[in-house]
């Protein structure tokens, strides 16, 4: 949340005289790229929520494991785009930063909310895997794709996957 306190106080303090212009260009390079990531981040994630809602609503599909849309390309597309997301709120916020003290807190701040992400990650990898560790095509899926998409990620649960078979 830092770098979006940061992005705003800085873009506020421009005066109410200021045109649209100047207040946009006040956002420079890294708060633009910062908007592109969020929208981006955004995007991806609500398309992989709809996606995944869809397939779960069709007779049969409840407990099946979804690899339709995105979801055949990566093994978590909604996580991907909350990434993408926070790195946007990061980039977009850190070049207002103007102390050492700023830059460590959205650094922490972000750093934070990744880890966080990479925990919630790895407990649902293991419950897919109790879940699905006996499907020989999630096997497959698994070990070709990461959250990345066939960019193979190394993770902690790796080492399970023989076991379930």
């Amino acid at each position: 949340i830092m770098p979006c306190i940061y992005r705003l106080k800085a873009s506020t303090t421009l005066s109410g005289e200021a045109t649209q212009h100047q207040r946009m260009s006040n956002w420079g390079v890294f708060g633009k790229m910062g908007i592109a990531f969020q929208s981006i981040g955004l995007i991806l994630e609500t398309i992989a929520d709809i996606q995944k809602a869809k397939f779960k609503r069709k007779d049969g599909n409840r407990h099946l494991w979804c690899n339709v849309g995105l979801w055949s390309f990566s093994t978590y597309p909604n996580y991907l785009g909350e990434v993408v997301f926070w790195v946007g709120t990061y980039v977009g916020g850190i070049s207002c930063c103007t102390t050492i003290m700023q830059y460590c807190l959205c650094s922490i701040g972000v750093v934070f909310i990744l880890m966080v992400m990479k925990m919630n990650i790895d407990s649902l990898s293991s419950q897919h895997m109790r879940k699905w560790g006996r499907n020989d095509e999630w096997l497959e899926f698994r070990r070709t794709h990461s959250i990345l998409g066939p960019i193979r990620v190394s993770t902690t649960n790796e080492e399970v996957l023989p076991i379930y078979r």
